[in-house]
Order: structure tokens, then C-alpha cells, then sequence
């Protein structure tokens, strides 16, 4: 692939949506030159099953404004995907896939494992049943607190001596 991927990976109702959240938070703040042109969150709540390429496309059109691709139809999704393509060889951004599990389209997968140089790929996705259809460079798994740890976190954004961000241990 020509571009990096990092994964996140657990059951459901783990944080990794949170945890993406706050990825693309974090560079979207950070001081100086920004890494990405722009941010697409794109979660599976947002498409339609038939359709995940083109619902991609269209997301990326309109983050970035770039409206003759999401006035394109569907039948012309040669023209929109390299189109898209050649915009992000231009623009990098960093692309949020959000439950990438039920994301179950081939043309999407092949399309991803080719975006360009410099855009940068985030998915969140359940434990794969199988071998993955996009082998991430980084895969962070995910589990879940102890009980303990998770009533002293919960104590200690009740009382306010954790502010939202600023966990170290």
C-alpha cells in the first residue's frame, strides 16, 4: 500500500471510536503546519451497504468542497474514485473509518489499499473473523478496563481531578 494505516481493534462499546475521536482531535489542534489538509470521519452509520465506495467519495467531496464529486452518480464511480484520488495526491488528509467491520465492499477495500502517499488511513473495526481485508501498518487492540482501574477513573472524573484529555497513568 502506498499509504500508512494504523487499526483499532475490540469488542464493541470498548472506546475505539473515542479513542479515533481523539486521534483526529489531536492533530487537528496541533501547533504549526497541519499534517493533513483535512479530516474525513467516515462511519458505517453513514452509508448504505450497496453503495460504501461512493458514500466515501461523496464524504471526501464534500469535507473538502469539491462538489463535482458528490453531484457525480453512482455509475460513474471509475471517474469519481480517481478523481478523488488525484485530489488527495494534492491534499493529504487523514481518513477516519469507523466500524470498518460492516464496511463489506470489495470496491471500497480495493480502493483503499491504493489512496495516495501522505493520506493516511484510521479504522476502527471488531475483531476480524477472518484474515483482514486491509493489513494496517500499527494495529492497537483494545480491551477493557479492570474493574478496579475503572471505578477509580469514573471517581476521578466525578470529583474532577481528571480533565476530558489529560490522562497519563
Amino acid at each position: 500500500p502506498s499509504s500508512a494505516s494504523d487499526s483499532s481493534v475490540s469488542h464493541s462499546g470498548i472506546g475505539k471510536s473515542t479513542l479515533a475521536l481523539h486521534v483526529a482531535n489531536a492533530y487537528a489542534n496541533a501547533p504549526g503546519e497541519p499534517a493533513f489538509r483535512s479530516i474525513v470521519w467516515f462511519a458505517a452509520k453513514d452509508g448504505r451497504r450497496s453503495t460504501w465506495l461512493d458514500e466515501l467519495l461523496n464524504k471526501i467531496g464534500a469535507t473538502f468542497d469539491f462538489d463535482v464529486i458528490t453531484q457525480t452518480a453512482p455509475v460513474d464511480i471509475g471517474w469519481k474514485s480517481q478523481a478523488v484520488r488525484l485530489y488527495l495526491e494534492k491534499y493529504p488528509a487523514l481518513l477516519v473509518l469507523d466500524s470498518f467491520d460492516d464496511m463489506d465492499d470489495p470496491e471500497l477495500i480495493r480502493w483503499l489499499k491504493e489512496v495516495p502517499r501522505g493520506t493516511r488511513l484510521l479504522i476502527t473495526t471488531g475483531p476480524p473473523a477472518g484474515s483482514p481485508a486491509i493489513e494496517p501498518d500499527r494495529t492497537v487492540w483494545l480491551d477493557g478496563l479492570e474493574r478496579d482501574d475503572a471505578l477509580e477513573l469514573i471517581r476521578r472524573f466525578a470529583d474532577g481531578s481528571v480533565a476530558s484529555g489529560a490522562l497519563s497513568d
